[in-house]
């Protein structure tokens, strides 16, 4: 079995001339260029052997198995990471694309994956400032410590120029 040529159409027509990759913008195709950047890849592999291969799976070149990526996650997806894509991982990553192309709306799973990045992100972004407050705690803390450590020995040096002094009789 191929990919239609409707199936194809729809495919490109539905991704927005984005890659699918939530997180990626990256454009497919450019008018100012003869070729296309995007690569459409299989959900469930197609050959034994392939990521996600499913060999129970009926429409391996259906719409419903298909999405249109950027090289870069292309490469990601089925070959530096495969485990890390799962077949439903895939599919919300689909349907959620499509939909937004659509609707420009967000699920409610994306909504709460977006917060919990933000969330994360915050949780980075404290942990930052309070190892810089941390630093600059300590580095005030140094120039304290020196500065004593310079009186004191200013002092013990006023002290024993005092008392060579002393034992000068001057």
């Amino acid at each position: 079995m191929s990919i239609t040529e409707q199936t194809i159409k729809r495919l490109w027509g539905l991704s927005g001339n984005e890659c699918y990759m939530t997180v990626c913008r990256e454009q497919l195709a450019y008018p100012e260029r003869e070729g296309v950047l995007g690569q459409m890849a299989h959900i469930r592999g197609r050959r034994p052997g392939s990521p996600r291969h499913d060999p129970d799976f009926a429409d391996v070149d259906g719409f419903e198995n298909l999405v249109v990526l950027c090289p870069n996650h292309h490469a990601l997806i089925d070959g530096l990471e495969p485990d890390e894509w799962p077949v439903v991982r895939l599919e919300v990553m689909k349907r959620e694309h499509e939909d937004t192309r659509h609707d420009r709306t967000l699920s409610d799973e994306s909504l709460r994956w977006i917060a919990q990045v933000q969330m994360e992100l915050r949780v980075w972004a404290d942990a930052v400032d309070r190892q810089a407050t941390d630093d600059a705690e300590y580095r005030r803390r140094r120039e304290v410590d020196d500065a004593d450590a310079e009186k004191q020995a200013l002092g013990e040096a006023a002290q024993m120029d005092r008392a060579m002094d002393e034992m000068r009789g001057v």
